[in-house]
């Protein structure tokens, strides 16, 4: 048996002031098994504490009389599946005064018994208790077993000393202590002899004090430290029943296994067995291998008694023959926190058998669902998207003549299903919805609301779209709420360049329930000066929460950017500040507040920004356990094909279903580009291009690791705010000015009417009649075939097959995409004269599709005269006019803005990447918040004269899609 050597896991908090109440966290979920282990202390020695659901006090030191107003206490909990995988807890006081936990989380080879505590002790046991400079635990009874954790709660008033003489065998861990109020201190031991425990540490200026300690008892077995086999061969036939069964009364710390190699026949049933009394800290399997007949059933039986930690798994393999039932059997009498599989893999083939559940036994056994599916599973896995969903898409293309009928369902549990939209996300899946983005270039205050906390007053709020910004001033706890966003999963952005007390606000559930981050400047005039405070309003009272977090912000220092960004993310109940790209603080809130809207704030004085970003953040994506493709979860399709024709039927011609990460998004629905007979990367640049320019204002790159992106302009947010002093003056650029960055103004590829040429148009044509001569054995159509025909002759269906591709003779008719002429197979008899040919089918024919942007074209129109239009011809190399349509959109969009700007410069600010959009102030060259995408990123490294590097980082970024941009950037 082994107890940790150090804690697993620990933490320690304390109230900022006095409460009834204080919530600490561990920074990963518990572990089923594991032993938590709290001290709990506040500044009172006759409080009455109460601990979380699933705790218990082993033993609290409240010293007598009035004097010493300090107790300390230790709480434990063994990790049951109920608790297993939490990450906060709240203890609750009777009376308000300052508070203190440590918390640490042990592990043990063979577990924890289930009442763990062997001894405890109290420190300050007198009647009149006076100070001291020794604070000690009290001395327990010798101890039961030879391997226990020994754990001390040590505290005293006032702030934290420097405790010296700790007791010989003890490590101090952790200390939780507020200023001029108390000091708490965890203490450990991990025992390898029975004694008598106890601890104590010196102090220089006497205090009142108490003291506890706690001893708790681990399973005491035989561990085996390797893998446990039990293997038996027959290497000739057996004529009875041949068993393999262990029994493991304690823990296995590895993995246990039981194996039996049959290299003969056996006659009679072969069975392998196995029962686990106690926790298994490892995966279990039972593996039999079979590799010659099996006359008579095999069996792999399992039962569980108590809790699996890990994976249980019974695996077979029939490397032959099997003649009989092959069954997997496993009983699983408690608690199980992973899956729990059974799989076989036949090489060869069974004489017979079917798949089903079974039960036997007294009792009822009810079973949710059963699903069989070949291995691996052919559903779409979502492990890839890991950790959180981006976008999600069904798309397929069909051809349904009259009477017919072609949809798709999907489903994540293969059970069921859900009618999905053609294009649509699937059904279920909520991804990362597209960000609501406020850059105040016109008046949007019909989609804000101006209100402020319960009892507050609200702000003025002044729009100046000239220069990109809104103005906050005034009111007390004011708030401007955007009506467009209410959400729980949020990742908020606002710019700014002075705050006496903004900030962002989120999860507005109401006027007295929200977080919001209070941002002050180093000229605020709020009382608080160059720091970021993170607030949480719970019924109508403001908290901080956490500490306040020092920043460098200045307002008005030359030299220096006052334009700063600030970003909050919040998922599920851990929220994240980041002060230009820095984190600046993470807090774990125990009791998180449901979805809201998100907006601003505004405490008195005046705050200032320039951009409002949000956007709501896809579903949570476990892959637990990572990688699993037995166990993750799937999404299922089903496909709904009816007719009410039994001579025609609807065809499905391809069907897409896709879950993607945030970095990829959906764009164009386009089903081809290229020649579908040349693989796809032959073509992969410029498909990929053409699918960004169709989709409108995106991008695309594949990073240094391989990852492909592609997304919106906006996707990626930079960390940071450029301005003139964050570039260098290269003497590359110093004809450019002070700031060495050189921006120019162009549209070279702009228009606003976009013609497609070489388009395919389709056209479904029912019943077209043809009258059979006696002599003719091919028959043209009146328009090209896009996919196959149906034929009637005489009014009795034929078997059609593409030429090239079907066998001569294996079909009555023939067609071949782009052609319109049938041909009757040359082995057929030439069909009688006078018969009626009937086709139905859909054809195509060459078109070209033109769009307008008729608002561009007026505007250009107003300024130059003429006609205002100004054209661009693309070759549509034959894709569908439908496709082209959305084609053509696409790169009106893209390319329909007369007035972009393009940028090089070079910085040393790390933290930028290709993609990333930035928002840049240069107000020498009258560029005010323009938010340009970097088109490349290039690093050179310097070494300095001390022998260290530093770099450079030279980008290009635009606003537009500026070849002359793009050149330069890449040195042409």
């Amino acid at each position: 048996m082994t107890i940790s050597s150090a804690p697993v896991q620990s933490n320690q908090v304390n109230s900022s002031g006095t409460g009834t109440s204080q919530a600490i966290t561990l920074a990963s979920g518990i572990t089923l098994g594991n032993l938590v282990v709290a001290s709990v202390a506040c500044g009172s020695n006759n409080t009455t504490i109460t601990g979380p659901s699933g705790w218990t006090q082993a033993t609290i030191n409240q010293p007598a009389g009035g004097s010493a107003t300090i107790e300390t206490s230790i709480w434990y909990m063994i990790v049951n599946g109920t608790h297993a995988g939490e990450t906060s807890w709240t203890w609750t006081f009777s009376a308000s005064h300052s508070m203190y936990i440590c918390i640490e989380e042990w592990s043990a080879t063979n577990g924890w018994q289930a009442s763990p505590v062997d001894k405890t002790a109290n420190g300050d046991t007198a009647g009149s208790p006076t100070t001291s400079t020794t604070i000690v635990s009290g001395t327990t009874a010798t101890t039961t077993q030879a391997s226990e954790l020994w754990i001390a709660s040590l505290a005293y008033k006032n702030s934290a000393q420097t405790e010296t003489g700790i007791t010989a065998g003890w490590t101090k861990d952790l200390e939780s202590t507020l200023a001029a109020n108390n000091t708490m201190t965890m203490l450990y031991q991990v025992a390898s002899s029975t004694g008598a425990a106890a601890c104590q540490y010196t102090i220089s200026s006497a205090q009142f004090w108490a003291g506890c300690v706690v001893t708790f008892m681990p399973v005491i077995g035989t561990t085996t430290n390797k893998d446990t086999s039990w293997r038996a061969p027959l290497s000739k036939s057996a004529a009875k029943n041949t068993t393999f069964r262990g029994v493991l009364s304690k823990s296995a710390a590895k993995n246990t296994m039981w194996r039996g190699n049959i290299g003969h026949t056996a006659i009679h049933d072969s069975a392998w067995r196995a029962v686990l009394a106690l926790t298994a800290a490892k995966n279990t399997t039972w593996r039999g291998s079979v590799s010659n007949i099996a006359r008579k059933d095999t069996r792999w039986r399992g039962n569980t008694a108590h809790n699996v930690l890990k994976d249980t798994k019974f695996r077979g393999v029939l490397s032959a023959v099997g003649r009989k039932d092959t069954a997997w059997r496993g009983k699983v009498a408690h608690l199980a926190v992973h899956d729990t599989i059974y799989r076989i893999n036949i090489s060869s083939w069974i004489l017979s058998g079917k798949f089903g559940v079974f039960a036997n036994g007294t009792g009822t056994a009810s079973f949710k669902s059963f699903r069989a599916t070949q291995y691996p599973d052919p559903a779409l896995s979502l492990g890839p998207v890991l950790p959180r969903l981006g976008t999600s898409s069904i798309s397929w293309n069909d051809i349904t003549p009259a009477g017919t009928s072609a949809g798709m369902k999907t489903s994540l549990d293969g059970i069921n299903f859900s009618s999905a939209t053609n294009g649509d996300p699937i059904p279920g899946l909520d991804g990362q919805a597209d960000p609501a983005i406020d850059l105040w270039t016109s008046d949007t205050s019909a989609n804000y609301t101006n209100t402020s906390k319960s009892g507050g007053s609200v702000a003025t709020v002044s729009y100046d779209t000239a220069n990109s910004r809104i103005t906050l001033s005034g009111g007390s706890s004011g708030l401007y709420l955007n009506n467009t966003i209410d959400a729980d999963d949020i990742d908020v952005i606002c710019d700014m360049d002075e705050s006496d007390a903004g900030g962002p606000a989120w999860r507005v559930v109401d006027n007295q329930n929200y977080y919001e981050l209070g941002c002050y400047d180093d000229s605020s005039t709020s009382g608080f000066t160059s720091q970021l405070r993170l607030y949480k309003v719970s019924a109508g009272t403001r908290s901080l929460l956490g500490s306040a977090s020092a920043v460098i912000w200045h307002r008005n220092t030359e030299k220096f950017s006052p334009y700063k960004r600030i970003r909050v993310t919040m998922l599920s109940n851990i929220i994240t500040v980041y002060f230009d790209g820095q984190i600046m603080q993470t807090y774990t809130d125990a009791s998180p507040l449901g979805a809201g809207q998100i907006g601003l704030r505004n405490d008195g004085g005046t705050s200032r920004y320039y951009q409002l970003r949000a956007q709501e953040q896809g579903d949570y994506v476990s892959g637990s356990p990572a990688g699993d493709v037995v166990t993750g979860q799937f999404v299922y399709l089903e496909q709904d094909l009816a007719t009410t024709d039994p001579s025609v039927g609807p065809q499905v011609l391809d069907t897409t279903i896709s879950a993607r990460s945030p970095n990829i998004a959906t764009g164009a629905l386009i089903s081809q580009l290229h020649d579908p007979t040349k693989p796809f990367a032959v073509k992969y640049s410029d498909e990929m291009t053409a699918l960004a320019e169709a989709s409108g204002d995106y991008w695309w790159d594949a990073d240094q690791d391989g990852e492909t992106l592609f997304a919106p302009r906006q996707a990626i947010p930079a960390p940071f705010i450029l301005y003139s002093t964050d570039f260098l003056n290269k003497p590359a650029t110093q004809s450019a000015g002070a700031s060495g960055v050189q921006p120019t103004n162009s549209a070279d590829t702009y228009r606003n009417q976009q013609i497609i040429t070489n388009t395919i148009s389709l056209v479904s044509v029912d019943d077209e009649e043809k009258v059979a001569n006696g002599t003719d054995t091919s028959w043209n159509l009146a328009y090209p075939l896009y996919s196959a025909p149906t034929i009637t002759v005489g009014g009795v269906a034929k078997t059609v097959g593409q030429k090239g591709v079907d066998a001569p003779g294996s079909k009555d008719f023939y067609w071949q995409p782009g052609n319109n002429t049938i041909s009757q197979d040359s082995g057929a008899a030439k069909i009688p004269s006078g018969y009626i040919l009937t086709f139905s089918y859909v054809g195509q024919y060459a078109d070209q599709v033109i769009e307008n942007n008729l608002a561009e074209q007026a505007m250009r129109q107003a300024v130059e005269g003429g006609t205002g239009i100004v054209v661009d011809i693309v070759d549509g190399q034959g894709m569908l006019s439908t496709n082209a349509v959305t084609y053509a959109q696409g790169l009106l969009a893209r390319n329909g803005n007369n007035d972009t700007v393009s940028l090089i410069g070079t910085t040393t600010r790390p933290g930028l990447k290709q993609g990333m959009v930035v928002p840049v102030f240069l107000p020498e060259f009258k560029l005010n918040n323009r938010q340009l995408l970097i088109v490349r990123l290039t690093a050179s490294g310097y070494q300095k004269a001390d022998g260290s590097t530093f770099y450079e980082y030279t980008l290009a970024a635009t606003d537009g899609p500026n070849l002359s941009n793009w050149a330069a950037a890449l040195g042409l």
